[in-house]
């Protein structure tokens, strides 16, 4: 089972790093939080954009997978959440 934010992820893109921590971050441990107590898997889903999000993200220590766009830097994601899965959405 896993447990995600997708609907909403897409306006993560929109804020700055410095917005995401102080008004979405706490949205995302609480529900990171809940997994956790369910023992499922939390995972989470942004289009593009990712880049400037990824340091916010190495936050969630109990994130388990994203699910992001081609324009992401993949080799700065893996060294931010090694221990997280990665789905890439490739645009046409």
């Amino acid at each position: 089972m896993a447990v995600g934010w997708p609907h909403r992820r897409a306006t993560v893109a929109m804020v700055s790093p410095a917005q995401y921590a102080t008004f979405h971050e706490r949205h995302d441990r609480a529900l990171m939080d809940y997994a956790r107590r369910i023992g499922a898997r939390f995972t989470m889903h942004q289009d593009s954009d990712v880049n400037p999000h990824i340091a916010g993200y190495a936050r969630l220590e109990y994130l388990h997978a994203l699910d992001v766009g081609q324009d992401t830097d993949f080799e700065k994601l893996a060294a931010a959440l090694p221990h997280a899965e990665v789905n890439c959405i490739l645009f046409p």
